[in-house]
């Protein structure tokens, strides 16, 4: 399953909310799409999950409810907010967006407008939400990551290995939190990270080049990358 696909899949979370109440309003649904990458081929929204399953669910494209989608490429800082301004004057009612820096983007826009975000890590310790049982704001999506269950993998690590003293640790740069967590732990079980840091997947093949994974490039006390 590629990115793209896990993307529209996890928009099915999209049908409850707007499926809640019955019928159909007499305008259609904006739902505000902004991604990564670029456009695929093909008809603009016909092909996608979000759309099947909606229509599975008896509402008909563009009688109940239309996807806007917009795409930021490798310019995420720079287009996000410009492109969630650009949503909000067609009109969207929901915006959906791929993760926490998107999510922190378009919140400079609106904090008004919903904001679902499909890998939304920790949006409470990100500043998005208050809490998960009263986030309050304009953000929520699924939980995926805990910086809690990052240092409780590390520790099984060391029962299930207890002469560890090196782990290599592959972070995405937008989650210092969780290296914080991997540190606290590293140092209390005396085990020195070599970590290396990638922004997306295509900067897989340079973390495990020959040069990488000599002497660690950073002891268990170093700051992750923002």
């Amino acid at each position: 399953m590629n990115r793209r696909t896990f993307l529209y899949g996890s928009l099915l979370t999209l049908a409850a909310p707007l499926t809640a109440g019955g019928q159909p309003s007499s305008k259609p649904h904006r739902i505000g799409l902004i991604g990564s990458g670029t456009p695929a081929p093909g008809p603009a929204d016909q092909g996608s999950l979000l759309s099947e399953r909606l229509q599975e669910l008896g509402w008909v494209y563009g009688r109940d409810f239309v996807v806007e989608r917009r795409w930021y490429g490798d310019q995420l800082a720079e287009r996000v907010p410009d492109l969630a301004a650009e949503l909000i004057r067609t009109g969207v009612d929901i915006f959906v967006v791929e993760g926490l820096n998107e999510a922190r983007r378009v919140q400079q826009v609106t904090h008004t407008i919903p904001i679902v975000t499909l890998r939304a890590g920790d949006i409470v310790k990100a500043g998005l939400a208050a809490s998960l049982a009263k986030p309050g704001g304009n953000v929520t999506g699924i939980q995926t990551l805990q910086a809690e269950l990052a240092a409780k993998q590390v520790s099984l690590l060391k029962e299930a290995m207890p002469r560890l003293s090196r782990l290599g640790v592959l972070l995405y740069r937008t989650y210092p939190v969780l290296l914080s967590e991997v540190e606290t732990v590293g140092k209390t079980l005396a085990i020195s990270l070599q970590v290396e840091s990638i922004q997306g997947g295509d900067e897989l093949a340079r973390a495990f080049l020959p040069s990488k994974l000599g002497a660690p490039r950073r002891s268990s006390s170093c700051a992750a990358n923002t």
